[in-house]
């Protein structure tokens, strides 16, 4: 398994359940459609399409929230599939510690039957 940390700082306790780890370092980028959008190829095109392509990786996001949503757009859009995502959980002791995968194609599919259950409700 691979993680590609999007996030810019150094992946948190726990990380070392990875065969490798893809830091991506994110610099101030134009705050604009185009120059969110323009980065986010940029940074898909850095992943190694044979890791992408056997959806053998999880994510730790960027922090910048509208380059997150597009990074998962394009991930989806690419792969027919959300990735599972992972972030830094601060501890009692004010270290970090790697969360439990968050797979967001089970959340989108979990919302599908959702949705499904409530149309046929009505």
């Amino acid at each position: 398994m691979v993680l590609f940390n999007l996030s810019g700082h150094t992946p948190p306790g726990g990380s070392e359940i990875y065969e490798q780890i893809v830091n991506i370092t994110i610099p101030n980028i134009p705050v604009t459609n185009e120059g969110i959008t323009n980065f986010a190829k940029k940074i898909l095109k850095t992943l190694p399409q044979y890791t992408m392509e056997k959806g053998e990786f999880e994510v730790i996001l960027p922090g910048m929230t509208p380059l997150a949503a597009v990074v998962l757009a394009m991930l989806h859009g690419q792969y027919g599939q959300f990735p599972i995502i992972r972030f830094a959980v601060r501890q009692p002791n004010g270290t970090f510690k790697l969360s439990e995968p968050l797979d967001l194609q089970e959340v989108r599919l979990a919302a599908r039957e959702e949705r499904q259950k409530e149309g046929a409700a009505e």
